[in-house]
């Protein structure tokens, strides 16, 4: 069935059940508002095509899991407690995890042409085979017999895959579907505006200077966001505690991204032998709280710039986000967990503090455009810069140390 087009809109009819030509069923309608279709349905849900790139990967899911735990139980993890720095710590914890990968899921690169069907089924591959294999006797013997039987496979295939994509097509839109995913799906198969890779018109060493370097704040905006320093209350002194296993298994079981930081680990990775080498992690997250060292590597970052607006042509113009080593993220939360854990336990959180346990940063600026200024007036002890929606992701800073020497944070960190 095609699509109906009117002068104001265009509609998509989307089928719950096909099996035969004929048979069809309208589930129900969708109306497309500012989407031009001219094709038909089974046009339209084609996947897009796209460039081809070439990827660099480890094919983790062929992994032998007994044999890999096999192997990370041999390998040295003793040595990594006999080492006198973090650095060398985690250096040569990265280098065991590495190793162990090369041998059972070693870097792999391919050249990607086109993005895999999404309503491919093993059932229609296996026909396809049928009808390709009938097609080549056919060449090769001309018979009638050969021909008939090809155009049977073949018709019954294209029925298949005609099927396959409208039950495909239906399911990105079912009832419970919410606005957002449902233009994501539409993406998917082709439909909307289509996110483009657009060159970056700055120099990347001017873009990384300007990331790097700390925002200038005059008098005036420091007057109306800082109260007068006032004097340490008097309290139980914060201190670290040890970090469990326990600590580590919940933290990386939080970690939801599989993306890869400049040490090449994904938490992937270290989730497959979680039961091997969580003591060593919880080793290393300890030996940097004693020492108030963080380690050189997982201070690094893989900076991706993304444009604030339309055209960017300044450094103002782009927000960066860092791509993190993923263990770095694990320490970050047990220690951020330990430090709310006693602000809680002391009471220091105000009920409008932007640190506080579920504290959305979206309620806390609608709150300050209700409320006034006054009531957001920040103690010295938090020290909270400029507050620019524009400049959100790249003006703010935190400048804590000083007045946080009564709770023991080290000026290492």
């Amino acid at each position: 069935m095609d699509a109906v087009s009117t002068p104001l809109a265009d509609y998509l009819w989307f089928f719950s059940e096909v099996f035969q030509p004929g048979e069809c069923q309208v589930q129900r309608s969708v109306q497309l508002r500012l989407v031009t279709i001219n094709k038909s349905v089974s046009e339209i849900f084609l996947c897009p095509k796209s460039t081809p790139r070439v990827i660099t990967y480890r094919d983790i899911k062929r992994i032998d899991d007994i044999e890999l735990k096999e192997d990370a139980a041999q390998l040295p993890w003793h040595m990594i407690w006999t080492l006198r720095t973090v650095d060398e710590k985690v250096d040569l914890f990265n280098t065991l995890i590495l190793q162990l990968y090369d041998k059972h899921a070693p870097l792999k690169t391919k050249r990607t042409r086109k993005t895999p069907a999404p309503w491919m089924t093993t059932e229609i591959r296996s026909l396809m085979s049928e009808r390709d294999l009938a097609y080549r006797k056919y060449t090769r013997n001309k018979n009638d017999e050969y021909f008939n039987l090809y155009k049977h496979l073949r018709n019954r295939t294209t029925q298949l895959i005609r099927n396959a994509k409208l039950k495909y097509s239906y399911k990105l839109i079912e009832p419970n579907t919410t606005p957002s995913e449902l233009w994501k799906n539409l993406k998917v198969i082709g439909l909307g505006r289509a996110s483009e890779q657009a060159d970056i018109p700055i120099p990347l060493d001017r873009l990384n200077e300007h990331f790097v370097k700390d925002p200038t704040l005059n008098n005036t905006t420091k007057q109306d966001t800082v109260l007068p320093d006032s004097a340490p209350p008097t309290r139980d002194k914060f201190y670290f505690t040890d970090v469990t296993p326990i600590d580590v298994m919940k933290a990386i079981r939080r970690i939801k991204t599989k993306a890869q930081g400049p040490d090449n680990i994904s938490i992937l990775l270290i989730q497959k032998i979680q039961d091997i080498v969580i003591p060593t992690i919880a080793h290393i997250f300890n030996s940097s709280l004693i020492t108030s060292t963080f380690p050189k590597i997982w201070k690094q970052a893989f900076v991706l710039p993304l444009p604030k607006v339309k055209v960017p042509t300044d450094p103002n113009d782009y927000r960066p986000i860092s791509i993190l080593p993923a263990i770095s993220k694990a320490l970050e939360r047990i220690v951020h967990r330990q430090i709310t854990n006693y602000m809680n336990e002391h009471k220091l959180f105000d009920k409008r503090d932007w640190l506080a346990d579920n504290a959305s940063s979206e309620n806390r600026i609608l709150e300050i455009g209700t409320l006034g200024n006054e009531e957001y007036r920040v103690p010295a002890c938090y020290r909270t810069a400029d507050l620019s929606l524009r400049n959100a992701y790249t003006d703010c800073r935190l400048n804590c140390r000083s007045s946080l020497k009564f709770v023991t944070l080290s000026e290492k960190y």
